[in-house]
């Protein structure tokens, strides 16, 4: 059965969430951005038909171009990161006491069952032992 947390838990709760790193999910951009970033230096792709050649560059091509790329690519995760590119929002979970039905906020608070939609955060989960 979910009941209301009282404001100390609650104001526990929040300040747990506000320790936990937010950042993740933009380091798994950053990495995606990064292959895709150093596909060109590797690989010969646009090769024009008049102007044939292997599908994977030389290692002497790769060195060259490395360089030039890996700064760019740090350019690129630097300027990211000043301006907090991607913005990263956290799911705001809702559950309805009444009912037990959970879903994500879509600004909708009214249940079907009768009830309401309330932050899952703040309330806790007791168990029921009359039912059992």
């Amino acid at each position: 059965m979910w009941i209301k947390k009282t404001p100390r838990e609650i104001e526990e709760t929040l300040n747990e969430e506000a320790n936990k790193p937010q950042s993740s999910g933009r380091w798994v951009v950053y990495t995606l951005l990064g292959v895709f970033l150093m596909i060109p230096v590797f690989f010969n792709v646009g090769r024009l038909s008049w102007r044939p050649g292997p599908f994977v560059r030389s290692f002497d091509d790769v060195m060259q171009r490395l360089p030039i790329m890996v700064f760019f690519f740090l350019a690129v995760i630097i300027v990211m990161q000043i301006f907090k590119v991607p913005v990263l929002k956290r799911k705001l979970v809702l559950i309805c006491p009444k009912c037990e039905a959970a879903k994500n906020d879509d600004g909708d608070y009214q249940c079907p069952c009768g009830g309401h939609f309330v932050d899952i955060r703040t309330m806790r989960w007791i168990e029921d032992k009359t039912h059992d």
